[in-house]
């Protein structure tokens, strides 16, 4: 469940206006903003993951990515899915770490 590190950074373009900017002393960080379409289809593309009987729509969702501020090297992704209804409980948390970029 490792994903395609170019094919990721290459959807992000097409979901940008989904994402607000912020900034630390080392870091930018790229937070979802509101409800997006384009982060069912990251999820479902590239870590495979498909939910039956729940609409995407019904979750709260957060989704961070981390670049280094001197290098824009992508540190991190990390989302959280939440669900609590009628049909269940569903808690996600997951954290992929980028590294070794271009060997380094």
């Amino acid at each position: 469940m490792n994903p395609d590190f170019h094919q990721l950074i290459e959807f992000l373009s097409t979901i940008e206006k989904d994402l607000a900017l912020e900034e630390t002393d080392s870091s930018y960080l790229l937070k979802l903003k509101g409800d997006s379409k384009g982060l069912e289809l990251l999820l479902e593309n590239q870590y495979r993951l498909k939910l039956s009987n729940i609409d995407f729509s019904e979750l709260d969702k957060e989704l961070t990515l981390e670049f280094e501020k001197d290098t824009f090297y992508l540190k991190s992704l990390k989302f959280n899915l939440l669900y609590d209804g009628s049909k269940g409980k569903i808690k996600m948390d997951n954290l992929t770490v980028f590294s070794k970029h271009n060997g380094k």
